[in-house]
């Protein structure tokens, strides 16, 4: 049996890449600044309000969590696929390592936008299971979830537009010879 001390250090290495993601990622300032959580903020009140009186909306808005974010969760991987393998060597090396400033590199940001994108859908889909178990059909999980299912359309569109300020990386890296 292991040693608690060997749970506490798994526990500590989760809190830790997690620590390392937010902190790429700008934590929550950024969040909060996010033009993306805006519009699906926005949105969710758009689409929420005439959904709520909708008989198939009661009957559990969590069923369209459940149906979209798998898909999303794909286009994720091989998005996350596409990034690990952009670019040669000599390209990557010149991408990584942090600025003199404690920046993050470009290559840990477009990262931190595909963890991002993972940690809405995880959520996203937990909110519609907890609430799915629950019968949460309206009130505040559903508002929650209903945004979260937003956010997570958006944040598929800023880890498109990561690989594409990726592309625009390599391409300037690599001009015609």
């Amino acid at each position: 049996m292991p040693s608690m001390d060997g749970w506490l250090d798994q526990y500590r290495g989760v809190a830790k890449s997690l620590g390392l993601y937010w902190k790429t990622y700008g934590g929550a300032r950024t969040l909060i600044r996010s033009p993306y959580l805006h519009a699906a903020a926005f949105l969710t009140v758009l689409i929420a309000i005439p959904m709520w009186n909708r008989a198939a909306f009661k009957e559990g808005w969590y069923d369209t969590c459940l149906t979209v974010v798998p898909s999303l969760l794909g286009f994720t991987l091989g998005g996350y696929a596409i990034l690990m393998a952009f670019g040669d060597e000599r390209f990557r090396r010149a991408i990584s390592g942090p600025d003199p400033d404690g920046t993050p590199s470009p290559f840990m940001v477009v990262n931190a936008a595909f963890v991002h994108f993972i940690v809405i859908q995880a959520v996203s889909l937990l909110v519609a299971l907890v609430s799915k178990a629950w019968e949460w059909k309206t009130g505040i999980a559903a508002l929650v979830g209903l945004t979260l299912l937003i956010y997570a359309i958006f944040a598929a569109l800023a880890a498109a537009l990561a690989i594409l300020n990726l592309a625009s990386w390599f391409d300037r890296y690599n001009p015609p010879q």
